[in-house]
C-alpha cells in the first residue's frame, strides 16, 4: 500500500482545453507524488483529428517515450473541436494503455477508455 501511494500516476485524457472552450485537447499528466520515467502510451484506434495538421502531432505525442514526467506536470496537445461528430466517420472512443517506471521500478499498467460521445 505504501509503495502504491509513492508511485507516479500518469493519466491520458481528451477533454476541453478549459471551461467554455471549443478546443478539445489530449493531455498527459502525472497526478502522482513522484517522478514518472519512461512513460509509454498506446492508443487504439489511432488518434485522428478532423484537422489534418493536428493528426501527425497527436500520433507523435503518443508514439514517443516520455523520458521524465515530474509530479503535477501536464503535457497538452490540440486534438479537435468540441463538435466532432460520430457521423464524421472519425473514432469517438479510444482505449489508452499507459506504462511507466517509478522510484521502485515499473508501475502497474493502466488501461482505460475515453469516450467522446
Amino acid at each position: 500500500m505504501h509503495r502504491e501511494q509513492s508511485e507516479p500516476y500518469v493519466v491520458v485524457d481528451i477533454g476541453p482545453d478549459r471551461q467554455g472552450s471549443p478546443l478539445l485537447v489530449l493531455s498527459i499528466e502525472n497526478t502522482g507524488p513522484t517522478m514518472a520515467r519512461d512513460v509509454r502510451i498506446r492508443v487504439t484506434p489511432e488518434l485522428v483529428s478532423s484537422h489534418d495538421n493536428l493528426t501527425g502531432r497527436l500520433q507523435g505525442a503518443v508514439a514517443r517515450t516520455i523520458p521524465v514526467l515530474p509530479p503535477g506536470r501536464r503535457l497538452v496537445f490540440a486534438f479537435d473541436i468540441y463538435y466532432r461528430r460520430e457521423s464524421s466517420g472519425l473514432p469517438m472512443q479510444f482505449d489508452f494503455t499507459v506504462d511507466a517506471t517509478g522510484p521502485a521500478g515499473p508501475v502497474e499498467t493502466l488501461t482505460y477508455r475515453v469516450d467522446l460521445e
